[in-house]
């Protein structure tokens, strides 16, 4: 079990910009995990985002705090800073670095020769990449995944098993005479650099050639969820399991869709929107920032800060209402 040292915490934080300060009582004090603060273990590091943390019962832990905390306990050592959670996910960041999937292709994944594949890529057991993909530096693609012709997967991406990316998507329309016609699907799907799909993740391809379902860099999609044709999801965008996104939807950056949402085909949400869990989003949201609950999606207005928006759009959101 690796272990580190207090210096190795913040010395991290400082190179991600963290601005924090320190308590110490333990000097020699080892880190070996990283705990959530109701059921820490010993040498463990934990945060909490409020300043008293007399109820927890802790022992000899790094404990990362808000800067107005004053805690007491000489049994444990502290950090202070801004936001306790952000400082806590950076440290957390260490015990389990990028880079730990040994790269190459497995001898079970069927990759064509028509595809680009760059040199320090891993490819899972029984992975299959089609045609006209190309895959850039430092992605993992985990086993039994299927990659379908004309996508581009950017730099530093991970792709969870049982993911299938460029599926066929259903678009049809009927004749007079009650025939259905279905219409080819075409069009291409790209994903941004430093992007993660989760498990059982299926994006499909745009619908016409000239269609692209985009995915912007470090985007996370969670195990589940399923990508309608020629969606547009923007930059640094959350969405989380089991999600229904429709065809020809479009997500600006920074949205965050909560568990079991939909979003009906061509909707539209601005920048830094949350969709809370479950609900149905059937008609589109151009204000930033905003809230959107139930059935159907209604904005909301906020008391205390979401867990998916980030300080500087709670401050805005405190603002407007002030």
């Amino acid at each position: 079990m690796t272990a580190f040292s207090l210096e190795d915490i913040t010395r991290k934080l400082k190179d991600e910009n963290i601005d924090f300060r320190t308590k110490v009582y333990l000097s020699n004090l080892k880190i070996k995990a990283y705990c959530k603060i109701s059921d820490s273990l010993p040498e463990s590091l934990v945060y909490y985002t409020e300043p008293d943390i007399s109820k927890f019962s802790l022992q000899r832990c790094t404990v990362i705090l808000p800067l107005d905390a004053k805690p007491d306990n000489d049994q444990l050592n502290y950090i202070f800073t801004e936001e306790p959670k952000v400082a806590f996910y950076a440290a957390a960041q260490l015990f389990q670095p990028r880079g730990v999937v040994e790269k190459g292709i497995h001898p079970t994944a069927v990759v064509s020769q028509n595809s680009k594949i760059a040199d320090n890529v891993s490819i899972g057991a029984y992975t299959v990449i089609y045609d006209n993909v190309i895959i850039r530096e430092n992605t993992v693609i985990h086993p039994h995944c299927v990659i379908y012709p004309n996508t581009v997967i950017g730099e530093g991406t991970e792709i969870e098993s049982h993911t299938i990316v460029g599926a066929t998507g259903v678009f049809w329309t009927w004749d007079k005479h009650g025939k259905m016609w279905s219409l080819p699907q075409s069009g291409s799907v790209e994903i941004g650099k430093n992007c993660f799909i989760g498990t059982d993740v299926t994006i499909v391809r745009g619908s016409y050639s000239n269609d692209i379902t985009r995915i912007g860099d470090f985007t996370k999609i969670a195990h589940g969820t399923k990508i309608g044709h020629s969606t547009q999801i923007g930059k640094q965008c959350h969405l989380a399991n089991n999600i229904a996104v429709g065809g020809s939807v479009k997500l600006h950056d920074k949205c965050f869709i909560g568990s079991g949402a939909t979003l009906k085909p061509g909707v539209e949400l601005a920048e830094g929107v949350i969709v809370g869990s479950g609900a149905v989003v059937v008609k589109s949201f151009l204000n930033k920032n905003i809230v959107l609950i139930g059935n159907p999606a209604k904005e909301k207005e906020l008391s205390k800060k979401p867990s998916g928006m980030n300080e500087p759009l709670w401050m805005l959101q405190k603002k407007k209402k002030s």
